[in-house]
């Protein structure tokens, strides 16, 4: 009697512990696609991957009971589930083995993939995405985003990131200071890009000319780029179809952001020659122009307080130069680029 219950206590327990195995997803659409792939498919695979293609096809519910166990997903290296009307990626998470995830075409309202460590190529293109986080994806080389209308992007805690597609979206600001690796860039039309940097110590070659980095972007006003990049980034600016008051550069020393923030209100920014704002209630009596080394390399005094006030900058380099104002009112900079 007692090894009846004993057993019995043991097949609950197993019961139990099978039945916890079993992944719950968050959009039954995701759990279809998944439940639907086979060995003669092409939609997931395991094994190393290679020219965006695994080692073998597989059926990811191998047991064929309709349900996907967490020793299942971690069999699996590719998944390719693009347009399959999925809003939610919760479940995912289990699938800690993947190396490749395409997920074109789908209305995602939510995606984390943070538990997604070996993962080296994710395509969320054409998903309406506003924002995606990719915290956690140290092994991601490839990432495309094409046609989204995201507008922030932290790509720092990528180091292996070799290659970025984000054409068609909302960015204001790209940074690749800290991906050592990344080396090739597509990100045209995004007519909120105001600012790249790509020195990183790794020189882009450009492979493609159809790409030029400046086509659509017409608020593009400062590139930071490794020194070698600098010629054949001037010859894309005497030849794409752009925004010529872009200033490409090595200095980087005063960042990318802000360069439309303009808390005194000069303008034009970037200009070619002189700026001007409005100094009737502001009180400023000078204001001192600093290179990207912090040299003071200009000043302007004040005799009046009214509006277009005058700084003449036709003098300078081309470059980017901070404005610093003085006058009973607190300091204020102004980050200007000067053509």
């Amino acid at each position: 009697m007692k090894t009846k219950l004993n057993l019995t206590i043991l097949l609950l327990v197993f019961s139990t512990f099978a039945y916890t195995q079993i992944i719950n997803f968050a959009d039954s659409n995701l759990k279809n696609a998944l439940l639907a792939t086979t060995s003669m498919g092409n939609t997931a695979g395991t094994g190393t991957i290679v020219n965006g293609a695994p080692q073998n096809y597989i059926a990811i519910d191998a047991n064929n009971d309709g349900e996907i166990q967490q020793s299942e997903a971690l069999v699996v290296t590719y998944i390719m589930v693009a347009g399959y009307n999925i809003t939610n990626m919760g479940g995912i998470e289990y699938f800690t083995n993947l190396k490749y995830i395409n997920l074109t075409s789908n209305p995602l309202t939510s995606i984390n993939l943070s538990t997604l460590t070996q993962l080296e190529t994710l395509i969320v293109a054409k998903c309406n995405l506003t924002s995606i986080d990719l915290t956690g994806l140290v092994s991601l080389k490839y990432f495309n985003c094409w046609i989204n209308q995201i507008t922030t992007i932290d790509f720092s805690g990528l180091p292996n990131l070799k290659k970025v597609m984000c054409a068609n979206n909302l960015i204001s600001i790209l940074d690749f200071t800290n991906n050592p690796l990344f080396d090739e860039l597509v990100c045209t039309y995004n007519p909120n890009l105001n600012s790249i940097k790509i020195k990183n110590g790794t020189i882009q070659t450009f492979p493609d000319m159809r790409n030029c980095l400046f086509d659509g972007n017409p608020n593009l006003h400062y590139i930071c780029a490794d020194a070698a990049e600098i010629p054949v980034l001037q010859s894309f600016q005497a030849t794409c179809d752009i925004n010529n008051t872009c200033v490409i550069d090595s200095a980087c020393v005063l960042g990318v952001e802000g360069f439309t923030a303009n808390e005194v209100g000069v303008f034009p920014n970037p200009t070619f020659s002189k700026v001007f704002f409005d100094n009737t209630s502001s009180g400023f009596d000078a204001v001192s122009i600093y290179n990207y080394l912090g040299q003071e390399v200009a000043i302007t005094r004040f005799t009046s307080f009214g509006a277009n006030q005058e700084i003449d900058m036709s003098a300078l380099a081309k470059g980017v130069y901070i404005l610093k104002f003085k006058g009973n009112q607190e300091r204020q900079s102004v980050k200007i680029i000067k053509q």
